[in-house]
């Protein structure tokens, strides 16, 4: 699961020198307070509405997991997420994933250090996200392997390349699975999609 942090709020933008430095490192982005904080919106409400995506988010990848688990895995589990200061719909792919991989006996990544990011819907359709340059290079510093992210995704990574380091665009929860069991048991690379330029 990948998060990313925001430096500045309504009242405490970042400094014009802040910015410039910002600005010329890649693992940063500027965005314009507006896109962040809507005219009139607080900190405080933004982040309740981060967290209620991010509920919304959990509830949706447990209706994910239920399109691969049996009825009698999900009946005989007690789910109980808890994650803290995490906001937003993004980590849905991630949990939906970690769901699957407690209630199974196989291990969907055997040991190897994957990331994942993604929304997810109630049927296992992966969507874009905010931020995915900043969580790809927050996967490769963590030292992670591999990132499975949003097909939609792909074009903004255009020109990164990070040693040692593979990007696999995914756009279901079948993909993504497909993708795990590949990398999990080395299979053969060249099997894995990859964005264009990785």
């Amino acid at each position: 699961l990948l998060t990313v942090s925001a430096f500045g709020s309504p009242g405490n933008t970042p400094s014009l020198l802040e910015i410039l430095q910002a600005s010329a490192n890649s693992e940063f982005a500027v965005r314009p307070l507006e896109s962040v904080f809507p005219a009139g919106s607080s900190l405080e409400e933004v982040q309740e509405s981060q967290k209620a995506d991010f509920y919304d988010a959990e509830q949706t990848a447990l209706a994910a997991a239920s399109t691969i688990l049996s009825q009698e895995q999900l009946e005989a589990a007690v789910i109980d997420i808890r994650l803290t200061e995490v906001g937003g719909p993004s980590g849905g792919l991630a949990l939906t994933l970690g769901i699957i991989e407690k209630l199974t006996p196989d291990s969907l990544t055997g040991g190897k250090r994957i990331a994942a990011t993604g929304t997810i819907d109630s049927e296992g359709k992966v969507g874009a996200i905010g931020g995915i340059r900043q969580k790809m290079f927050a996967a490769w510093r963590n030292g992670d392997k591999f990132l499975l992210l949003p097909k939609a995704n792909c074009d903004e990574l255009a020109g990164l390349r990070l040693r040692n380091f593979r990007v696999v665009p995914v756009g279901s929860l079948a993909e993504a699975i497909n993708a795990l069991k590949i990398i999990s048991a080395d299979g053969e690379p060249s099997k894995l999609a990859v964005c264009s330029g990785d």
